[in-house]
């Protein structure tokens, strides 16, 4: 008996059955066949190089994600109503370790201020509250006090500046401040 070489098969991408090894008739078809091979492994390794680095800058920007409320803030707060001035000139500076943030608020207006520890906790990546804890040094109108405040604050990104924007409130011994409304920013740092 006498064995047969396989017939060929019309896909142009397999020269050989599955049943029996390959047996090429011309060198040509064998080179056409091994740099189809070739550029099927260089588009597989390409695809991979992409994957790679697609999870590279996704790793490398959740790290960035983390670190970016780290700095000093600056910008306003702004009483509602009732206030005594509608606006005051406020600063953050926050030192961010993983999820939870320590920093200081600085407030002034005029010839009084204030200087206040707090804390921060991230919800999302771009979803902050935070809240001053104690006041680390202060100068005050007689009778009155200064607002502890607690802010919820989402981090925008316009241009070269990092926004943070939200709402605050607080309380004082003799009852509520007048909530309001607060924007701060950060310059983007350049690479």
């Amino acid at each position: 008996m006498q064995i047969q070489p396989p017939e060929k098969k019309e896909d142009s991408h397999s020269l050989c059955s599955t049943s029996y090894p390959c047996f090429v008739s011309d060198l040509g078809e064998f080179r056409r066949s091994w740099a189809m091979t070739a550029e099927r492994k260089s588009r597989k390794f390409l695809e991979l190089r992409l994957y790679f680095g697609f999870f590279f800058v996704l790793i490398f920007n959740l790290n960035v994600l983390h670190a970016q409320f780290t700095g000093c803030w600056t910008g306003s707060v702004v009483q509602v109503e009732n206030g005594v001035s509608a606006e005051y000139p406020y600063e953050i500076c926050l030192n961010q370790k993983n999820e939870s943030i320590e920093g200081v608020s600085y407030i002034r207006v005029g010839e009084v201020y204030a200087e206040m520890a707090l804390k921060a906790t991230i919800h999302s990546k771009n979803y902050l509250r935070f809240q001053e804890v104690k006041i680390l040094d202060s100068e005050k109108y007689p009778g009155s006090e200064w607002c502890l405040k607690k802010a919820h604050l989402l981090l925008k990104k316009d241009k070269e500046e990092l926004i943070l924007e939200g709402v605050w409130q607080a309380k004082v011994s003799f009852g509520d401040c007048t909530p309001g409304t607060m924007r701060l920013v950060r310059k983007v740092p350049q690479a």
